[in-house]
């Protein structure tokens, strides 16, 4: 679980970039999924343990990085496909299958 969190935050990171956020915001994601992706308990035993305090004390994971980390880790279809079916929206792929699209920079999850 803590891979598909980590490669969501990083490809939401990926995503601002593209669109021209603030650098400091992509930063946050990007340092946020570095924290998940090398976390050696599971994100979800966090969460259910210590609620979103227990996300909140993890370095670099603030209030909206959790909350965005709750609604993935409560999602049933997991993080990284539901990312790629509804949250990118630029015109590469807005109803199109990644091939051809910024999706062949990364793995297929």
């Amino acid at each position: 679980m803590n891979k598909r969190i980590a490669e969501n935050l990083f490809l939401r990171a990926y995503e601002m970039e593209l669109d021209g956020e603030s650098e400091h915001s992509v930063w946050a994601y990007r340092k946020a999924a570095w924290t998940v992706d090398e976390l050696d308990e599971n994100l979800a035993d966090i969460y259910r343990l210590k609620g979103m305090r227990g996300l909140i004390a993890l370095p670099s994971i603030g209030n909206s990085i959790a909350r965005v980390i709750i609604s993935l880790l409560e999602e049933k279809s997991g993080g990284f496909r539901h990312y790629r079916r509804t949250v990118c929206s630029r015109a590469c792929c807005a109803g199109a299958s990644p091939s051809g699209s910024h999706w062949n920079s990364f793995p297929a999850g």
